[in-house]
C-alpha cells in the first residue's frame, strides 16, 4: 500500500498524479511525501519517507532568499528574476510543443532577447501561444516595476533596498506559481 501527499500543504495526490513536475493543485509545491508499507520475510519496512523534488526556477528562488538573509539585496533581485525568466523559457517550449509548432521555436525566440515576460515581445507570444492574459494578473503590476529594477541593476549599476529584494522574491514566486499552474492551449 502506498500514497502520495503533498509536503508543502498535506493534501492528498489522487493516484496517477504523483508527476512532480506537476504543481499540488492546492498549493503549488512540487515537493512530494512517498508513504509505503513493504514486508518481506528478510526484510520489513513501514514508515514514511519524505522526498522532495524542486524545480530549477524553484531553486534559484531559494538562493534569492538566501542572498536576501545576507542583505545581498540587489543580486537577490536579479537572481529572482532569472528564476522567473527560467520558468517562462520552460513554458514557452512547452505551448510551442502544445500547439504543434516545436520546430519554429528556435528561430521564433531568435528574434527576442531573453526570456523574460516583462519584455513585451516576449508577453504578447506567450499570450498567443497560450490565451493566458498574463498581464491581468494580480503581481503584474508589481512584476514589471521589479524587472525594470532589476535591469537598471544589471545594466546601469543600480542598487536595491531589502524592501525590493523581498518584491521581487515575491513577485517572481507569483509569476513562477502562475506559469506552473497555467496550461498550454492545444
Amino acid at each position: 500500500m502506498s500514497t502520495v501527499t503533498c509536503a508543502g500543504c498535506g493534501h492528498k495526490l489522487p493516484d496517477g498524479n504523483h508527476d512532480t513536475a506537476l504543481p499540488c493543485p492546492e498549493c503549488g509545491s512540487v515537493a512530494r511525501i512517498f508513504e509505503a508499507s513493504v514486508s518481506e520475510a528478510a526484510f520489513a519496512f513501514d514508515g514514511t519517507a519524505v522526498v522532495s523534488f524542486s524545480t530549477y526556477p524553484q531553486q534559484l528562488i531559494a538562493l534569492a532568499e538566501r542572498l536576501l538573509n545576507e542583505q545581498e539585496f540587489s543580486i537577490s533581485v536579479v537572481v529572482a528574476h532569472v528564476a522567473a525568466e527560467v520558468a517562462a523559457s520552460r513554458k514557452l517550449t512547452e505551448a510551442f510543443g502544445a500547439r504543434g509548432i516545436s520546430d519554429i521555436e528556435d528561430v521564433v525566440t531568435g528574434f527576442f532577447s531573453g526570456s523574460s515576460m516583462a519584455n513585451e515581445r516576449t508577453r504578447k507570444l506567450y499570450s498567443a501561444l497560450t490565451c493566458d492574459n498574463i498581464a491581468s494578473q494580480p503581481f503584474w503590476s508589481d512584476f514589471k516595476l521589479s524587472a525594470t529594477l532589476r535591469n537598471h541593476i544589471a545594466h546601469k549599476g543600480a542598487t536595491a533596498s531589502q524592501g525590493e529584494a523581498e518584491m521581487a522574491i515575491r513577485v517572481s514566486s507569483a509569476m513562477i506559481k502562475h506559469l506552473g499552474k497555467w496550461g498550454s492551449r492545444a
